[in-house]
């Protein structure tokens, strides 16, 4: 797939400004969000830097009492229309702030990407909701094409809506292909492979909704079957302790993405310094701290490291 952002001339109205909503007209042009990144603050840290952009709340849905979740469960239609009304409340506000993501990484990593005119694809593993919580919404707004990967099926529907021209595969991703467990939380962005994650999180009260078995893939095999080409612009990995078996599925060298946002930190504030060591071990260095996230940056953009 050749994803980029499109040259001078060349965007589509969608690509030339920020949709409202899926069947709404567009109201606004790039360079107003561009000039919205004035909320965002950077502090110097000694291995980068940090925002301190405002991070996102929480949905609403996320914070109903679960007794109430699951009696909405039971009625498909009404738990349906609950998320489609907090999804459009959602997509409002993060239009007026100018971010999707939790902490604002989207705004950095975007003026990053400029900076450096990178034009190459995006991969979005676990990548979870179009645009709740997203570090590469604001890219597909902005022009940027690529992959999304998340095993919740129910997610295609809403990717096909939201972001009709990404690619999106519903599957896991390992070190090894074959059937994995996935633990899937009420909170659905929460869901994990990890059986010790998943066993922290409902020691801390987080509502496991069920276990079911899905097909987990090496990312070198998704790229190619979905025809990615290489350089890789952003690789944003948020899979709740698996982060590491997911960079040892794809080969650095080969797909070289400039940027790679990690979280390094679960919500049960455990710590993933082996993925972390991965990466440093390869040729990248950290370039901002935001939340859980880290975002590393690749020392020869375009071309295999030594």
């Amino acid at each position: 797939m050749g994803a980029h952002l499109p040259e001078r001339g060349e965007r589509s109205r969608e690509q030339t400004c920020l949709r409202q909503l899926p069947a709404a007209d567009c109201q606004l042009p790039i360079a107003d969000c561009r000039l919205q990144t004035s909320g965002v603050r950077y502090q110097a840290q000694e291995n980068g830097l940090r925002s301190t952009h405002p991070p996102t709340e929480p949905s609403k849905l996320e914070i109903v009492p679960d007794r109430l979740k699951q009696l909405l469960r039971k009625f498909p239609k009404l738990w349906q229309a609950a998320h489609a009304v907090n999804d459009a409340r959602l997509y409002a506000q993060s239009m007026i702030k100018g971010s999707f993501s939790q902490h604002g990484e989207d705004l950095s990593i975007m003026n990053l990407l400029i900076a450096k005119g990178a034009r190459g694809p995006y991969v979005d593993i676990g990548c979870n909701h179009p645009f709740r919580l997203s570090n590469t919404y604001l890219l597909y707004l902005n022009g940027w094409r690529g992959l999304c990967v998340d095993p919740l099926p129910r997610f295609r529907k809403l990717y096909q809506r939201w972001r009709p021209e990404d690619q999106f595969e519903s599957a896991a991703i390992n070190d090894t292909p074959g059937a994995v467990t996935l633990y899937e939380f009420g909170w659905d962005a929460l869901s994990t492979l990890s059986p010790e994650v998943a066993a922290s999180y409902i020691k801390e009260g987080i509502e496991l909704v069920g276990e079911v078995k899905v097909e987990a893939y090496p990312l070198n095999l998704l790229l190619e079957r979905n025809n990615i080409s290489a350089p890789i612009c952003l690789l944003s990995i948020d899979i709740e302790g698996r982060e590491l078996s997911a960079l040892q599925s794809i080969d650095l060298s080969k797909w070289a993405p400039l940027y790679v946002c990690l979280e390094v930190t679960t919500a049960d504030g455990t710590k993933d310094i082996g993925a972390t060591q991965y990466l440093l071990n390869r040729g990248y260095t950290q370039a901002l701290s935001v939340g859980r996230n880290i975002l590393f940056e690749r020392q020869h953009y375009g071309r295999a490291m030594d």
